[in-house]
């Protein structure tokens, strides 16, 4: 059984205006969220970034004012945050509807069996069914990842509003609810980690066609890093 004592791990490292927007949402409506987070906003002491706001913190895992380099930041794991948290809270690198960009901050919950929840491009979760992995909608609504924010002038805020309303559900259940619902998760999850490490292995068909089709980031592509992550031992 695990034992769940944040609702959420969220981090941020560059401050995209999409990620601006939303992290700028819970800071001013709902402060509560990020104390039921492990969460990080690194504005790098920045006031020229879309939607800042002056009290906005600087903010990384260890603590209030304390900035990683960016080398750190990209190969930290994270996997007792991952184990003690719910749900990973990701913006990927990418979210324009041209592109399909995944990036190891999908790799880290599929690894430790936890649900995620993500502003990604349009399809993005399609993606992730196409070659294998399953998503949550069973358990809560994912069409905000069907919104194109190319459609219309605020098509983007309408797709960071909508999965802004599906964290804010999940927020609002208790610990022990969350702690319940994972155990009803855990078929996709496990199904999830074997998918994963299928692809790790280079056993999954569809791994060349990945690489090809987002431009995968380097995490994927060192080999030290796979070795690294799936050494890793996770107890169920």
């Amino acid at each position: 059984d695990k034992k769940i004592n944040k609702k959420f791990i969220y981090l941020n490292r560059v401050p995209k205006k999409e990620r601006a927007y939303l992290f700028h949402k819970i800071w001013t409506e709902d402060k509560k969220l990020l104390d039921n987070s492990y969460w990080s906003w690194n504005s790098k002491g920045l006031s020229d970034y879309a939607f800042y706001d002056e009290s906005h913190p600087i903010k990384s895992i260890e603590g209030i004012n304390k900035t990683t380099l960016d080398d750190e930041s990209t190969n930290f794991l994270g996997d007792d945050l991952i184990k003690d948290s719910f749900c990973s809270i990701i913006s990927e690198s990418e979210i324009e509807d041209t592109t399909l960009f995944l990036t190891e901050k999908i790799i880290k919950p599929i690894l430790f069996c936890q649900p995620f929840i993500v502003l990604g491009s349009y399809k993005y979760y399609d993606f992730l069914q196409k070659i294998g992995f399953k998503t949550f909608g069973e358990f809560w609504d994912e069409g905000f990842e069907s919104v194109k924010i190319s459609d219309t002038a605020d098509g983007i805020w309408k797709k960071c509003d909508l999965m802004y309303e599906q964290i804010k559900y999940i927020n609002e259940l208790s610990l022990l609810e969350l702690e319940n619902l994972h155990k009803k998760m855990l078929p996709t999850l496990i199904h999830n980690r074997k998918v994963l490490l299928g692809i790790f292995n280079d056993d999954f068909p569809d791994f060349n066609y990945l690489i090809k089709r987002d431009s995968t980031s380097a995490f994927l592509h060192t080999k030290d890093k796979k070795d690294r992550l799936t050494e890793h031992k996770f107890e169920l």
